[in-house]
Parts: C-alpha cells; sequence; structure tokens
C-alpha cells in the first residue's frame, strides 16, 4: 500500500482571508495587544491556546447528527512546517469551497462494527467522509473553529489510486498538556481533604495512587484505540467501534448524567461559600441568583464560553494558593500548617470509606474528552509524554491539597473545603473576600460551557438546529421565531433543572461521591479497557487479559459498593443516630 500526500484547507468562505492573515489586516497596524496574542510564541501563542481548548472542549457532544462540512482555513505557518517535516508536503497548501458532505446509512455502519479495519481503497473513501463529516459536525458546534484537512492518494492491493481527506491535528504537545490538566483539574479537589478524612491517611493515600495510575493506563488504551480507525473521533465513536450502535447509545446517557451532576455541584459550590460568608441570606436564595446569573451566560457562543472557562482555571488554582498560604499564616488551631490538626492513619468509621473513593477518584474524570485531544494533537505519537506530564502534575497537586486540607482542619473539614476557611475566625476579611471572589467565579464560568452539550443535544433531537440538518434539509413549518423560542425554552429549562436538583439533593459530598463511584469508574477505568479488549480481541496476550479482566472487576466492585454508599443515610455508616 503506498500513498502520496498534499496538504489542503478546507474553507467556508474562501473569498474572505482568515481573520488572522496579515493581508487581512492590510495596511491598518496592529496594537501590541494584538501582537502579543496572535504572534507572540507563534504556534504557541496565546491565540492559539485558546482555539486548541475550544475545538478540545467543542468535540464533546451527546448527539450525533447529519451535518455540512464547514471548516475554516488556519493559516499557522509553524503548524505547516511542522507538518512539511513530517512528510506531509506543505507546498500543496491551497484553498478549496466548502464541500457539503452528506452521509449514506450504510457509511455510518462502516468502521464502526467490532473489530473492523480499514480495508479497500472504496471502504477508505467512505472512511474520510465518515471522518469529514463528523469534523464538520463538531466543526458547527464550535461556530466554525479552523480544521486543516491533508488530502492523501493512496494505492489500494489491487492498485487503484483514490485520494481521501483526513482531518489533520493542530495542538502541539504544550497545549495537549494544557487542555488535559485543564480537563482534569477541577472543583473536585476541593472536596478530597473530606475524603482523607472518611478513609484517613494509609488508605486515603493508596487509593489516590491507584486513581492516578489506573486512569493513567487508560488514557493510553483510549490512544491504542484511536490508533486503530482514523474514522474513530469521541468517546462515544469509541464505544460504536466496540459495541455497535447500543455502545454510543449508552455513552450519550452516561454523558448526560456526567455533565448534569457537575453543574449540579457547581452550583452547590457556588451557593455554599457564599452562605459561609453571608450566612443571613439562605442557601437556596443563594442558588436562586446562581441560576439568574447562569441564564444569560448559556446564550453565548461557544468561543467566549472556552475562555471564560480558562478563567475558571486560573480561579482554582488560585484557591489551592491561598489555602495554603491560609495554612502557613494561620498560628492556632484550627487552619494552621504550624500546629496542624488531629488525623488518624485509618478510618473512624470504616462504613465511610467507599463513600470516600468516590470522593478521591473524582478529580480524574477527563477521559470522555481524551479521545478529541488525542485527535487533535499534531504528532500523536507525543501523547504518552503528554500524559506523563499531566497526570505527573495533577497528582501532585490533588494529593498536595488533600493532604493540606487534612492537616488544617482534621475532624473538622467540611464537604468543600474553602468554607472551612471562611467560616474560621482567624481567616482575614481580605483573604475571605478574594477566596469568595474566586470560588462564585469558578460556577459562573464552567457551568454554561458544561451546559452546552446538554442544549445541543435537546437542539439536535427538536430539529432546531439548523447546522445539526442534512444538507439541503430545513425545519419546514418551523419559523426562525420558533426555533428562536425553543432555543430559549432550552436554556432556560436547563438551568432551572440544576437549580431544582441542588434545592433536592444538597450535599456536594453526596453528589461528588456518586460523580466519581457511578460514573468515573465507569468512563475511566472500566470502559476503555472493554473497550481495547474488544477492539484488539484475539490480540492481546494473555497476561494482559487476565491484568485487564482482574482491573474491571476490581472498579466494578469498588463501583457498585460505592454508589450504594453515597446514597445510604449517613446515620448507617456511622453507626450514630
Amino acid at each position: 500500500m503506498s500513498g502520496t500526500d498534499d496538504f489542503a484547507v478546507e474553507s467556508g468562505s474562501p473569498s474572505q482571508p482568515h481573520p488572522l492573515e496579515p493581508s487581512s489586516f492590510g495596511s491598518r497596524r496592529r496594537s501590541f495587544v494584538d501582537h502579543l496574542i496572535h504572534d507572540v510564541g507563534g504556534a504557541n501563542s496565546i491565540e492559539n491556546y485558546a482555539r486548541s481548548y475550544v475545538r478540545a472542549v467543542g468535540f464533546h457532544e451527546l448527539a450525533r447528527s447529519p451535518s455540512n462540512w464547514a471548516g475554516f482555513p488556519s493559516d499557522d505557518e509553524d503548524e505547516r512546517r511542522d507538518d512539511e517535516e513530517e512528510g506531509f508536503g506543505g507546498d500543496g497548501v491551497q484553498e478549496e469551497s466548502a464541500a457539503s458532505a452528506s452521509l449514506h446509512p450504510a457509511f455510518m455502519e462502516y468502521g464502526t462494527s467490532p473489530g473492523s479495519k480499514l480495508g479497500d481503497g472504496h471502504l477508505r473513501q467512505q472512511a474520510s467522509r465518515l471522518y469529514i463529516s463528523r469534523q464538520g459536525s463538531m466543526a458547527s458546534r464550535m461556530e466554525a473553529e479552523p480544521l486543516l484537512v491533508r488530502k492523501q492518494s493512496i494505492t489500494d492491493e489491487n492498485g487503484k489510486t483514490v485520494t481521501i481527506n483526513m482531518a489533520v491535528g493542530q495542538s502541539t504537545i504544550y497545549q495537549t498538556i494544557f487542555n488535559s490538566i485543564n480537563t482534569l483539574v477541577g472543583i473536585g479537589l476541593l472536596s478530597l481533604p473530606l475524603g482523607f478524612r472518611l478513609s484517613g491517611w494509609i488508605i486515603g493515600v493508596s487509593f489516590m495512587v491507584f486513581s492516578m495510575a489506573s486512569t493513567a493506563y487508560t488514557a493510553m488504551l483510549i490512544a491504542a484505540c484511536m490508533e486503530s480507525n482514523p474514522v474513530l473521533i469521541t468517546y462515544g465513536d469509541i464505544a460504536w467501534a466496540a459495541f455497535g450502535r447500543k455502545g454510543r447509545v449508552i455513552i450519550s446517557v452516561v454523558f448526560f448524567l456526567e455533565l448534569l451532576a457537575a453543574c449540579v455541584a457547581l452550583v452547590i459550590l457556588f451557593a455554599d461559600s457564599l452562605h459561609a460568608l453571608i450566612p443571613d441570606v439562605s442557601i437556596i436564595s443563594w442558588k436562586l441568583l446562581c441560576g439568574a446569573i447562569l441564564t444569560p451566560l448559556c446564550f453565548l457562543p461557544l468561543r467566549l464560553l472556552s475562555v471564560t472557562s480558562i478563567l475558571g482555571i486560573i480561579c482554582t488554582f488560585s484557591i489551592v494558593g491561598m489555602i495554603f498560604a491560609s495554612g502557613v499564616v494561620t498560628q492556632e488551631q484550627p487552619g494552621s500548617l504550624i500546629h496542624p490538626a488531629k488525623t488518624y492513619l485509618l478510618p473512624e468509621h470504616w462504613g465511610q470509606v467507599p463513600l470516600s473513593l468516590g470522593i478521591l477518584i473524582s478529580p480524574w474524570g477527563g477521559h470522555s474528552v481524551f479521545p478529541n485531544i488525542y485527535r487533535d494533537m499534531r504528532h500523536p505519537r507525543k501523547f504518552g509524554k503528554a500524559m506523563k506530564v499531566t497526570y505527573t502534575f495533577t497528582f501532585l497537586l490533588d494529593l498536595s491539597m488533600a493532604v493540606v486540607g487534612y492537616l488544617l482542619f482534621g475532624d473538622y473539614v467540611r464537604d468543600i473545603v474553602t468554607s472551612n476557611i471562611l467560616l474560621n475566625p482567624q481567616t482575614s476579611q481580605k483573604l475571605s473576600m478574594a477566596l469568595i471572589s474566586f470560588i462564585a467565579a469558578i460556577p459562573i464560568t464552567k457551568t454554561p460551557l458544561n451546559a452546552r452539550p446538554i442544549i445541543s443535544t435537546f437542539e439536535v433531537l427538536l430539529g432546531i438546529d439548523q447546522r445539526a440538518l442534512a444538507p439541503g434539509e430545513d425545519n419546514v413549518g418551523m419559523t426562525p421565531f420558533m426555533r428562536g423560542l425553543y432555543g430559549v425554552l432550552i436554556r432556560v429549562g436547563c438551568v432551572f433543572s440544576f437549580i431544582t436538583i441542588s434545592i433536592l439533593v444538597p450535599s456536594f459530598e453526596r453528589i461528588m461521591a456518586l460523580m466519581g463511584s457511578a460514573l468515573c469508574f465507569l468512563i475511566c477505568i472500566i470502559l476503555p479497557i472493554m473497550f481495547r479488549l474488544r477492539i484488539f480481541s484475539g490480540k492481546l496476550s494473555r497476561k494482559t487479559v487476565i491484568f485487564d479482566w482482574c482491573l474491571i472487576i476490581f472498579s466494578s466492585i469498588l463501583a457498585i459498593t460505592g454508589t450504594v454508599t453515597a446514597i445510604l443515610p449517613r446515620e448507617l455508616l456511622t453507626g450514630k443516630k
């Protein structure tokens, strides 16, 4: 099998230059800020980091739908030079008009049956069309984020030459690490001190090491599944490749529950934190205020939401730094690292240990996005190196947070450790105000982005999103006013559901435990192993198969016990009335 490549850029508007092209500015002089954002650092400029993050989060779709190819050109010269070094042939860069790719149902079946592989040239063309269509669907979801396309000529076993289009990754290894860390670092680390209080030092540290090692292992299994077939792009595609349509439906339901729980947890974080600072206002009132703020934000375009989400990451790191600083500055218990609180090597109540396991694994729930991050890599062979850096940094950050929070407050640590600091009379007013500002910003910046896949799913199911229709289709009988009205109702309804569930299930601890036990074990450990076993059936060594099944069984036991424990009343776990 032989082939030659040329590099092309698909464009929805070939007559208009890309906003970042020098020619698009003409003789206009750009400001220093524009230069800093767009030019400094080349491929690793601030603009390219933002675009990379938009692509990573934009791929997270719950619904598969017909689509148009709606890519836009990318003018990253450094990126083209790297591709030339890889043998892609940068001299063939040219702009083309948009090519609509309407899929026949048979194409949906190709490349997604268990153990399927790319076959002859005709099948490769079908795979190419499916691949580009999937990218086109995601491009529309991402409001036309640039996607590069490589045209590759391949000679099959019969001597016939065919040309296929393959999307080319754009993110550098540093952008991949950045996106991966952003995926893993979230509000779950604020409940890690509680996990140590419920489990004790020995079990807590041991299980954190297990969580890190097992999820890092399954992240590489996801990469192996992605390498098996270039048609695969998202986590749902891998599920489809392993188990067919039913697998993708199950994954969509699981992702829906994961995103719903994450949004509810963010609302609870907002309300509980502000109530700790201003107890005269009820928690329900704070939740209603959160809903009032979130509603207009859910109407913002994805590109803006991604930028605000990056601000949420900055807030998270700032909170961690302030917790450390508070422990150093405070001289007396509680809340002092100089005079730490009483802690335990083993749990005081063994019935709470399964609950702690769900809390301790919850920060590692990033596998639903890893396939998208992998596919967008400029050099996928460096994915393993990126994961090593990502997991090392994240593990040290999470472990430090768990250790410091447990040492600061011991038996009295709350489900959100920042609440302890806000309630501590030794905490200065300035620190409290700064801390609450960052805490309040996290739900405001991250919830609309987490809600976007849920909103998009309802828009697709109801036929509201014009971009979700097949080429040439239209919402017959649905006026633009009705589409707009339904869009408003969907967004308002999603926010209303978040607030309602947060009122009915007000425990941040329970939400995080359920997310960890019922969802993280499944998405991050059990399913990736099952995907690999199914896709590579008959090609793995016996030792590998035995090890994988042992990990599946062990994780399933922990997931079931943790889920049951998270539902049971606290009195049954502690033996206290």
